[in-house]
């Protein structure tokens, strides 16, 4: 078969970024299942299947042209539904006029989440999990002998997350933080960080932060972060504790000199879940017009 994994930015382009490992993750899974796919940015190619990515930033034209009939697509749902029925920080009317059609338009939807795909449900939408795992490709990252950043942080901010980087840094740990780097820059402070931070957007988030653990996991990097209620096998890949003593964890983890070794550990974890295994029956149950 023959994809397009395309990323849709919409009129706001903050935050695609964020997503440009999850498209490769996509992508390198599919390629070594035998089939061609291609990285786009808001193209939509109507002669192969297309695998949204941020699609709920998709514009009113780009609604209306997806769901003509005409395009073959599948929505890759990797964003928070809320409680009440929204996306993310967008609400009900955003999801209910714009992302919904999306949805409900697609040859089949993919989450993340088995209770997101039971909410879904309730709006007619059937989707399937996806999971993410391991790939040899997106082992791009060469951790540096010298680290001189004992904690980095890689993404958007909130109340939530800026309060707890104060923390540390009140502890004297030597915290970085970046939002918008390219993965050229991003990976440089990577590769030169000793853990690398996986927190809550918010106090009542319960879900495993999947994809924050997953790339550092991938390139041997260590992780550590705030702990979910959600159980699930990325557990395996981290360090946790909850919020209040989450900097006394990191204190602790800083002074231990086998950090590399757990790392390397929770490689050989990671490699037993690869990412072509998931996407197998996936692509098996696309229909085929």
């Amino acid at each position: 078969m023959r994809f397009n994994v395309t990323i849709i930015e919409g009129s706001e382009r903050n935050y695609a970024h964020f997503l440009f490992d999850t498209a490769k993750y996509m992508a390198y899974g599919l390629e070594s299942l035998g089939h061609s796919c291609s990285i786009t940015q808001q193209n939509i190619d109507t002669s192969r299947i297309n695998i949204l990515l941020n699609a709920y930033r998709a514009d009113e034209g780009a609604v209306k042209l997806l769901t003509s009939g005409s395009i073959r697509y599948v929505v890759s749902q990797t964003e928070l539904l809320t409680p009440d029925g929204g996306i993310n920080n967008l609400g009900k009317a955003h999801f209910e006029t714009r992302y919904l059609p999306l949805l409900r338009g697609a040859i089949r939807v993919w989450d993340w989440n088995n209770r997101q795909v039971a909410q879904l449900a309730t709006f007619g939408v059937q989707a399937d999990i996806l999971e993410y795992g391991f790939h040899p490709h997106m082992e791009e990252i060469r951790p540096k002998v010298d680290r001189d950043i004992d904690l980095l942080w890689f993404g958007s901010s909130s109340p939530h997350r800026q309060a707890m980087l104060d923390r540390l840094l009140q502890r004297g740990m030597k915290v970085a933080s970046t939002f918008d780097s390219v993965s050229f820059y991003r990976n440089d402070l990577i590769a030169r960080a000793k853990i690398i931070l996986a927190l809550k957007q918010a106090p009542e988030h319960t879900h495993m932060p999947r994809g924050r653990i997953l790339y550092p996991a991938n390139n041997r990097v260590f992780v550590a972060g705030e702990r979910a209620t959600e159980q699930h096998w990325t557990d395996q890949l981290w360090s946790s504790a909850p919020t209040d003593e989450l900097p006394d964890l990191l204190a602790s983890l800083l002074e231990r000199t086998d950090r590399n070794q757990i790392a390397d550990e929770r490689f050989e974890i990671l490699r037993q879940y690869p990412m072509s295994g998931y996407l197998a029956p996936l692509i098996e149950n696309l229909p085929l017009n």
